[in-house]
């Protein structure tokens, strides 16, 4: 099988924390990716350059290019995803994968997605971690080693997932005609007529965090939702 040329697109709003934390994760990758596009957007001072620059410099030493846009002006959050996968489309890129930066990915996680996804067009891992950091009461947060989040318009967790080139480009068109949440949107291509999608029990590759401040799972700051009801550490 021909080499794949991999690539990840994720997006960051204010906070350099998390940008400098998934170039971190992306850098312990076993399988480098061969493209990373990144979109920093909705804030007037980009921060990539003087968090990420050291990161950035080894991973083109190791054959990873670096794609970096950074917008002031705040895009819907379909836009703001959107950006980052069409700067993936204007490489060779032929694999593609999201990697949210407030999330937890193991050294593993690209190659086993990689691996999963085959003749498919797209594949959802439905296996992952959750984590909730809790500021109510302060200090605490709760794990769950088995966080199945079924509940989302995908099947799974929206950073769990693997797709080709023509999934893509299916999925970048229907993106630029939206403004609602990019695993909705997602949730909609994958009923596209024509398209291989399957969602599969792998291993266990990463972790969902809640911290509060995400756009889907805010509400879990009140306590754990009924579905994780087992399961979570204490």
């Amino acid at each position: 099988m021909a080499a794949l040329k991999i690539g990840v697109y994720l997006c960051s709003g204010p906070n350099p924390i998390f940008l400098r934390s998934i170039m971190l994760q992306l850098e312990t990758q076993r399988w480098l990716p061969r493209y990373i596009a990144v979109h920093e957007n909705s804030f007037s001072q980009p921060s990539y350059q003087w968090c990420c620059e050291d990161v950035s410099a080894r991973l083109y030493r190791r054959g990873v290019d670096v794609l970096y846009l950074h917008t002031p002006t705040k895009c819907s959050i379909a836009g703001r995803f959107g950006v980052a996968l069409q700067m993936l489309l204007a490489t060779d890129c032929d694999t593609f994968l999201c990697m949210g930066a407030d999330n937890f990915f193991y050294e593993e996680h690209i190659e086993t997605l990689a691996g999963m996804l085959g003749t498919h067009d797209w594949v959802l891992n439905t296996n992952n971690e959750a984590l909730l950091v809790r500021y109510k009461p302060a200090g605490n947060f709760l794990y769950n080693s088995t966080g199945n989040l079924a509940w989302n318009p995908i099947g799974g967790m929206p950073d769990n997932i693997v797709y080709n080139r023509k999934f893509a480009e299916i999925y970048a068109a229907d993106l630029a005609k939206s403004a609602e949440a990019e695993d909705i949107v997602m949730g909609r291509t994958v009923g596209h007529e024509g398209l291989d999608c399957a969602r599969i029990a792998g291993p266990t590759t990463c972790c969902y965090v809640s911290h509060g401040t995400n756009e889907s799972t805010a509400n879990w700051q009140d306590g754990p939702p009924p579905y994780f009801d087992k399961g979570w550490g204490k």
